[in-house]
Formats: structure tokens, sequence, C-alpha cells
């Protein structure tokens, strides 16, 4: 009699695992689905961000040469500015 109690206490335990199982499979199936679409998803977002960090890596590059030029053209503008300051420095030091 007792066996036949411990008998049923395991089937019906093997019976909840079994369940549990079958909702863990079920949700790992759902999970899965789920994961290929979010895989998709982010394969896009992943390329267009790609892309458009390749435009700002462009522009950037654009914009340092012609802050080059800028600085150059600065150079150029502020030496000619103190030659054309130092002669009147002379005349004012030797007066």
């Amino acid at each position: 009699m007792s066996s036949d109690i411990s008998d049923q206490r395991d089937f019906s335990s093997m019976k909840k695992m079994r369940k549990l199982r079958m909702k863990s499979v079920g949700r790992f199936r759902i999970r899965r689905g789920k994961t290929r679409v979010g895989v998709k998803e982010m394969t896009m977002e992943n390329l267009k961000l790609y892309l458009e960090n390749r435009c700002i890596m462009e522009e950037n590059k654009r914009l340092r040469e012609k802050a080059l030029v800028l600085r150059q053209e600065n150079r150029a503008l502020l030496s000619h500015i103190s030659s054309s300051l130092t002669p009147h420095k002379d005349l004012v030091s030797s007066t």
C-alpha cells in the first residue's frame, strides 16, 4: 500500500517535471524565434550606423583639410601683418 502511494507521488512528480520541461522547451522556441528577428533588426541597425559613421568620418576628413588650409592662410596673414608693422616700430624707436 505504501509503495502504491510512493509510486503515485513519483508518477505525479514525473508529470510535473514533464510539464515543466515542455514549458521550458516552448519558451526556448519562442525566445529563439524572437532572437532571429532581433538578429535581423540588429544587423540592419548595425549597417545603418556603419554607413552613418562612414559619412561622419568623410566629413571630418574634409573639415580637417579645410582647417589646415585656414591655418596656413592665417599664418600667412599674420606674417604679412607682422612684417608690415615692423618698419613702423623702427621708425618710432629711431626718433
